[in-house]
């Protein structure tokens, strides 16, 4: 079954100039299944469906019957889509993850106290002499 809300929306996305594929991945990304999409994209495509003038094809002074033969074709040319090859719209949702410099940094600030600690364990008498003689 054809819903309606996504023949209104693709219709209005096509009546704005975009592409109908680009508007089929709107839907589809927004979540809409693909089954529901393609349903949809077929029955825009329909004569008896479309109340907006076609915007893909050009309107020429052709018979009637001609222009129906014409829109079955381009309902046969279209193409299912492949949801492998589906382009990632938004990264909404997922960390963003740390940049290259700040690890960088991060690492060189944990050799450093590493080896602050292993000093203080290794010349210990000698820092407490040191700070005895500094504090009085």
């Amino acid at each position: 079954m054809v819903k309606e809300e996504i023949v209104e929306g693709l219709r209005l996305a096509v009546s704005k100039g975009e592409p109908l594929r680009n508007a089929m991945m709107s839907f589809y990304n927004a979540g809409y299944t693909k089954q529901d999409v393609e349903d949809a994209a077929r029955a825009m495509q329909m004569p008896q469906f479309s109340q907006l003038p076609q915007t893909q094809t050009p309107l020429t002074s052709q018979p009637p019957q001609t222009q129906q033969i014409s829109q079955t074709q381009n309902a046969q040319k279209f193409q299912p889509l492949n949801p492998q090859n589906a382009q990632k719209v938004s990264s909404y949702g997922s960390p963003p993850g740390p940049s290259k410099t700040m690890i960088t940094i991060l690492v060189v600030i944990l050799f450093v106290l590493i080896g602050a600690l292993i000093t203080i364990f290794l010349f210990k008498d000698e820092l407490t002499t040191m700070l005895n003689s500094i504090i009085g």
